[in-house]
């Protein structure tokens, strides 16, 4: 192969992985509006940011990951899920909300992750229960 060619297939390859990394920082884009969209996070004053970093949450940080990378998180949550709707369906009255908890082997402290879609739902769950836990007295330990 001269170097002519060399420097053609260079160039091309070059520009293959140019083309792929703006599909991937589209993709990226795509699903942090999304995100923002279904957690109802409000535009700043100053602009409507995709990038998570400037979104307008006050004392919140947010991280959205998307693409291949969080397709195994994907995977153990439909996983418990399932395992766990298949339990509720033998009950007369199946509890319709599902979060996972992972809870990492050497750790205090662990990860809660629900459906984006139903994370208002999940949040005045949690609200409810804690509620009543302060009114019965059940917060002090």
């Amino acid at each position: 192969m001269d170097n002519e060619t060399k420097k053609r297939l260079e160039l091309l390859k070059k520009e293959l992985i140019k083309q792929k990394n703006s599909k991937v920082r589209v993709s990226g884009r795509k699903a942090q509006d999304r995100a923002k969209q279904m957690l109802g996070v409000p535009d700043s004053k100053l602009n409507k940011d995709s990038d998570e970093e400037h979104w307008n949450t006050k004392n919140l940080r947010l991280e959205v990951k998307s693409g291949k990378q969080v397709n195994s998180i994907m995977s153990l949550f439909e996983k418990a899920e399932t395992q766990s709707w298949e339990f509720e369906l033998s009950k007369d009255n199946p509890k319709e909300l599902f979060s996972l908890l992972s809870m990492p082997e050497g750790t205090k402290d662990g990860l809660f992750i629900c459906r984006l879609s139903l994370i208002k739902e999940v949040v005045l769950e949690l609200q409810q229960m804690w509620k009543e836990e302060m009114n019965n007295g059940l917060d002090k330990e």
